[in-house]
């Protein structure tokens, strides 16, 4: 330690006198530089794990963001506590028809979906989830419409790729009917056929059952 702190101001001219003392100071300067070098090393090694670990952060929460929907707000809407509007028509992923009024006695989300909307998709593994969770008691089931009439090829097969086995139908009239302004869009309708919820924007089933509990409780409301 003590040659090394000596040598190293014989860089300066005269310090160690002749060409011995300028090479003393030129080996001092490169072990001083070697060991600055190798002293960084360590710090450079902290930076990119730090960097790395930020990157995996960032990337798990792009990940979890892109799996779970925003949360949905609950809209105004001149159907709450009426009737719900006739619904029905033949099924996309599925033979034959399916409609609303075949559903009554159990509760059942309205779902307004087209296979080219992302949000839409994003709730997709929600719907899945609230389906098979209810499907056991029977008490709450999903019917789905498409949104956009010209989307109907492409539904039938994303809808297969997903696993999709709640009923989706195309009826024509039922966006005017229903009052719907964009998709993803749901109602959530009683088992006595009253619109009890709407939602704007994609659905979580926990955020559904949260609903539906307390509801479940509640009163029944006039038949008309």
């Amino acid at each position: 330690m003590t040659a090394v702190a000596q040598t190293a101001p014989g860089v300066a001219p005269g310090a160690g006198g002749g060409s011995g003392g300028g090479g003393s100071g030129e080996a001092g300067g490169s072990r001083a530089g070697g060991r600055a070098g190798a002293s960084l090393r360590p710090r450079r090694r902290v930076v990119l794990w730090v960097s790395l670990a930020t990157a995996a952060v960032l990337a798990g929460l792009v990940a979890a963001f892109a799996v779970v929907p925003q949360s949905s707000v609950q809209m105004q809407t001149p159907l709450l506590g009426k009737q719900a509007p006739g619904l029905g028509g033949p099924v996309v992923n599925g033979s034959g028809s399916a409609g609303l009024a075949a559903l009554r006695g159990k509760w059942v989300l309205v779902n307004f979906f087209a296979s080219w909307c992302p949000p839409c998709r994003d709730e997709m593994p929600q719907l899945d989830a609230f389906e098979h969770e209810h499907a056991a008691a029977g008490d709450a089931t999903i019917l789905g419409v498409e949104y956009d009439n010209s989307d109907v090829a492409n539904a039938r097969s994303y809808l297969a790729g997903q696993h999709a086995d709640w009923p989706v139908i195309v009826d024509g009239s039922a966006d005017v009917a229903w009052g719907v302004h964009g998709i993803p869009e749901s109602y959530l309708v009683a088992p006595d056929g009253l619109v009890a919820v709407k939602y704007a924007g994609g659905i979580t089933a926990a955020s559904l059952d949260a609903q539906i509990t307390p509801l479940a409780g509640a009163p029944a409301g006039p038949a008309g």
